[in-house]
């Protein structure tokens, strides 16, 4: 009953190690944006200002997303990405090239990460 006893110490022990060693969010290098806790908010704020948006008038249509206003590289994919899919969910037709029936322009007043740009 001891060696059973020694491994589970182990695998605590080692457990502890690992997540004790992840004291960070953090990003350290790279681009986009800079720590967990951005990314969260930049989704939450996403989601918020996206959730009555009625995209029903655009069932079966053919569509472009076309960003315009204060539009960050490090938010950019994001906010396509959300759009596109709150669209195609109501039954629009998301195409990358050709003539779209609609293009739908979406205004950014104003976008940011955690370094305060």
């Amino acid at each position: 009953m001891s060696i059973f006893k020694s491994i589970f110490s182990f695998f605590a022990v080692f457990s502890l190690m690992l997540i004790t060693a992840c004291n960070s969010t953090q990003k350290t290098f790279g681009e986009g944006l800079v720590s967990v806790v951005s990314q969260n908010v930049v989704k939450i704020a996403g989601n918020a200002a996206i959730q009555d948006v009625d995209f029903s008038d655009l069932y079966n249509e053919k569509i472009t997303i076309e960003l315009t206003g204060f539009v960050e590289e490090r938010t950019k994919g994001f906010i396509e990405n959300l759009v596109a899919s709150n669209a195609e969910l109501s039954g629009a037709k998301l195409i990358r090239s050709g003539q779209p029936d609609i293009v739908v322009e979406v205004v950014v007043n104003s976008a940011g990460n955690d370094q305060g740009s």
